[in-house]
């Protein structure tokens, strides 16, 4: 038997930022199991929000040395109209960066590295056992075991924290991802959506002369070749004609996953394998970063009951706002009059932005702005006046450095 403290399963964003977490605070070992080696590429948007970005950097990974591109905010267009002005908001407070995910999982192994956790790759995780982990067939006693292992998760399985032990079939409101790199200089410093009925593409800077598009879409009766998809989305057809593909095709799915809880006995979840809603939201690495730091502190206090309560407060924004935009997504009207409620109020979309990436309070959003939000809904134009009274927004993120990153 092999005697550990705490045993991360995934070398993953989620898990490589849950060993920084706990290192940081001096609770250890720590030991992070991964079944190969390396950084692992997954399908994704490939954009962290600026509170992602702060989060990262908080706990000493150094994303300078990367490749990337600076993001700013977030435009919403429609992809049957695409002469129509669509909406654009911009991060009020710091700048999100574009990049691969294959940078990022390097940046983390060396930040890791240099803070001198172990990492075993090659190691497959067998199983709970009553004192820890079955690891190729050896039996590794731990105190905790933190499930990191993606969407989906192992450890939620075997934990007893999956909400259904039978096999899901895929259904009608079942979601799905898939990726492709282009090699054409990016055309904004926005991420893009285009909305189509029933499949989005997202469009990320990953780097000077690259960009990121990630078609999402629900694949009941519907194709899921990337050439075919986007065949919906004319614009951004002709914005990437003759543009080479510079990595292969990768898809990602089931999107919605769901555990019981996130904390039984021993096991802890952090990041997909704690439960995912959908990629719509944009914020997975920013959710990862958060709950790495939340069960890093529970655990510090001694009080590791305290993570569930502030898993709850972390997800619950963005978990409405990836409800409300899978509504957009099945009913056109409600996508119609969102797009264009932003879209009137270019301030109310800034401070939805400043919520969502956690520079704002939810509580300080403010009745007048939700009223504003409310009223446009209802009239679905942009000709309604601005109920809200300006409010000065925060000098920057918590915890973020106060140099901006070159353009």
């Amino acid at each position: 038997m092999v005697p550990t403290a705490i045993c991360i399963v995934g070398a993953g964003p989620a898990g490589l930022a849950t060993a920084l977490a706990l290192n940081r605070r001096g609770i250890g070992p720590v030991v992070v199991l991964e079944s190969k080696a390396g950084a692992r590429d997954k399908a994704c948007g490939e954009g962290l929000m600026p509170d992602a970005v702060a989060g990262l950097e908080r706990l000493g990974v150094d994303l300078s040395s990367t490749e990337s591109a600076p993001l700013r905010g977030l435009r919403y267009l429609w992809a049957e109209d695409p002469l129509a002005v669509g909406a654009e908001g911009r991060f009020p407070v710091g700048e999100g960066l574009g990049m691969r995910r294959m940078e990022l999982g390097r940046a983390l192994i060396a930040a890791v590295k240099g803070s001198g956790i172990e990492v075993r790759y090659r190691s497959r995780v067998e199983g709970l056992s009553p004192r820890g982990l079955w690891v190729n067939g050896q039996e590794v006693e731990t105190s905790w075991v933190i499930g990191a292992d993606g969407l989906h998760s192992r450890v939620r399985r075997w934990a007893g924290l999956e909400t259904s032990s039978l096999p899901r079939k895929i259904s009608s409101g079942d979601r799905f991802g898939i990726r492709q790199h282009f090699r054409t200089p990016p055309w904004s410093d926005l991420v893009e959506v285009h909305w189509s009925c029933g499949t989005e593409a997202y469009v990320t800077p990953t780097g000077p002369r690259e960009v990121c598009v990630t078609l999402l879409f629900s694949a009941l009766h519907r194709p899921t070749q990337f050439a075919t998809l986007l065949e919906e989305f004319p614009l951004l057809r002709e914005r990437l004609e003759g543009a080479e593909p510079c990595s292969q095709e990768l898809g990602a799915g089931l999107f919605r996953q769901r555990a019981k809880s996130v904390l039984r006995g021993q096991v802890a979840l952090v990041g997909d394998a704690a439960g995912y809603t959908d990629a719509l939201g944009g914020d997975g690495i920013a959710l990862a970063v958060h709950q790495a730091e939340a069960l890093a502190s529970a655990l510090d206090r001694g009080r590791p009951n305290i993570y569930e309560m502030e898993f709850r407060r972390i997800i619950r924004w963005p978990k409405a706002v990836g409800r409300l935009l899978l509504e957009a997504t099945r009913r056109p009207w409600l996508r119609d009059r969102m797009i264009h409620a932003l879209g009137g109020n270019p301030e109310l979309f800034s401070r939805l932005l400043a919520v969502h990436c956690r520079a704002l309070p939810t509580r300080q959003f403010g009745c007048r702005w939700a009223a504003d939000l409310m009223l446009r809904l209802a009239v679905g134009g942009q000709r309604c006046p601005s109920l809200a009274i300006p409010v000065r927004m925060p000098a920057r993120v918590a915890g973020s450095p106060s140099r901006r990153r070159p353009s």
